[in-house]
């Protein structure tokens, strides 16, 4: 299904330890509207200092339950 409207907030939650983005808008007939993109995967970038071996770092975060 495909609907036009206007983009209002975007956040980001945790649900039962799944996560969703949730997206609020308005649409042409000004009825509010919220999907749930259950699909969405964690994810961040690293820039590694010089010299760092980008392995060590993924060892690290995985070895890190409160870097997860």
């Amino acid at each position: 299904m495909r609907k036009a409207f206007w983009l209002l907030d975007v956040n980001y939650e945790a649900r039962d330890g799944c996560p969703e983005v949730w997206i609020w808008g308005i649409d042409r007939e000004g009825m509010r509207i919220l999907l749930i993109d259950r699909g969405f995967r964690p994810y961040f970038y690293c820039i590694p200092k010089e010299k760092t071996e980008p392995r060590e770092i993924i060892e690290e975060v995985k070895s890190n339950r409160e870097l997860m």
